[in-house]
């Protein structure tokens, strides 16, 4: 039960961050990337940022956890 209440609520993570960004709005050549695991439940916000096209926004709320079945 522990395995399965783990495997519900535990994410990997990876961020990948492209860089320079260019005046025309493309990225560069360099790449750095970042890995961790997070648990919790995933949430997503109703709120968009002011970026055409809009961009659905998540949070993992770390006290608050789903029942695996």
């Amino acid at each position: 039960m522990v395995a399965k209440n783990l495997q519900t609520n535990l994410y990997d993570l990876r961020l990948i961050f492209r860089y320079p960004l260019l005046p025309n709005g493309n990225a560069g050549n360099g790449r750095l990337v970042f890995r961790t695991t997070a648990s919790g439940q995933l949430r997503s916000t109703n709120m968009f940022n002011n970026v055409t096209p809009p961009y659905q926004l998540y949070f993992f709320e770390p006290r608050t956890y789903v029942r695996a079945q």
